[in-house]
């Protein structure tokens, strides 16, 4: 009995650690890292920044991939 719930605990334990842990829009963060954006301002994931590209002259804006 203690065997079989023993491993019923460690499957449950390596199931929890194997889930996605990065912060959503509006989630708290510490550094870009915790962020499916990958950008952490003011504590907070928000979107990337737009990047201007030459090639257009700079008028259409994309958002950036770190």
């Amino acid at each position: 009995m203690n065997a079989r719930l023993f491993a019923i605990v460690a499957l449950f334990g390596a199931l929890v650690a194997c889930e996605e842990t990065r912060g959503d829009f509006g989630d708290e963060c510490l550094s870009d890292d915790d962020c499916l954006s990958n950008t952490c301002v003011g504590r907070a994931c928000v979107n990337p920044p737009a990047v201007f590209t030459a090639s257009d002259g700079g008028s259409s804006a994309t958002t950036g991939d770190r």
